[in-house]
């Protein structure tokens, strides 16, 4: 009988070590929005960074084909128009990169307002 005893109160001991997060005060739903907060936040980031590489690359390759048109219409192998086109499309591939890049911090600002903002990340 004494084990009997011994192992009901062994099982007593550890029932109310368990503790439930119920009243926490909103401090789960808030870590929760600072979280999904952080992870759109890092996702503009990722779309900031892949805009900005494309940018690049997009002008690298409207320089190279400028280039390549005046060079051709040095040796009179084509018109000046191909040199004017080709300095079109590279200043429509700038203008493209800085729309994209407003666009990312006009979402940026939205989403700091979205959540009240003026928060400071630790």
């Amino acid at each position: 009988m004494r084990e009997l005893a011994h192992w009901s109160h062994l099982f007593y001991a550890f029932g109310p070590a368990v503790s439930l997060p119920i009243f926490s005060g909103g401090a789960l739903v808030s870590n929760l929005r600072l979280s999904q907060a952080r992870q759109a936040e890092a996702a503009l980031a990722y779309r900031q960074a892949v805009l900005v590489a494309l940018r690049d690359v997009d002008n690298a390759l409207a320089v190279y084909r400028t280039d390549q048109a005046r060079g051709r219409y040095r040796k009179g192998l084509s018109p000046f128009l191909d040199v004017l086109d080709a300095e079109r499309q590279w200043s429509q591939g700038r203008r493209q990169a800085e729309q994209g890049a407003l666009q990312t911090t006009t979402d940026l600002v939205a989403l700091y307002k979205a959540l009240g903002g003026g928060w400071r990340s630790p």
